[in-house]
């Protein structure tokens, strides 16, 4: 009896073949998937898992009263804001917490030590922040998110730089 062995090719990308627009579509899908999954998180990666955060809370808060008490609903405006607001932090600052707020908006919070802490709310194309650095070290203010566009204004980044 003469045995054959059956060899089977690998069969060539498919995305490779295909022309169009839903082809086109599904490649530029592929390197979106493959870039996302290569990507380090120390290196910027946590943006990611922290949009995908922002997207979980609002499902969660989206209902008035979602706290228990009478906290107002989380607005997809909210999560545009905190959306926008995570592409202007620093790659070297650390992951922040992302905390709801009563009042419908989505918080970032950095803490290191028992009294270091800063918190930035972005609502309506404003940043509102505060900073507790130590007993008598105390930051705060609004800064208009149309003036920083393209990058996080420099009293919150001197404060993440020098304390976080």
């Amino acid at each position: 009896m003469n045995s054959a062995t059956l060899e089977i090719a690998p069969a060539s990308n498919t995305l490779e073949k295909g022309v169009g627009e839903d082809s086109n579509q599904l490649r530029e899908t592929e390197k979106e998937v493959s870039l996302h999954a290569t990507q380090p998180i120390t290196s910027g990666g946590w943006k990611r898992l922290l949009v995908s955060e922002a997207f979980e809370i609002y499902i969660e808060c989206s209902e008035p009263g979602w706290d228990g008490y009478d906290a107002a609903p989380l607005s997809e405006d909210s999560v545009l804001h905190a959306r926008n607001f995570i592409e202007l932090i620093p790659v070297w600052a650390p992951q922040p917490d992302l905390v709801p707020s009563p009042e419908g908006g989505l918080s970032f919070e950095w803490r290191s030590r028992p009294n270091r802490i800063l918190s930035v709310t972005a609502e309506n194309r404003v940043l509102i922040y505060a900073a507790a650095l130590g007993p008598q070290h105390v930051h705060y203010g609004r800064v208009s998110l149309e003036e920083y566009r393209e990058k996080l204004p420099p009293h919150i980044t001197e404060i993440l730089s020098e304390y976080f």
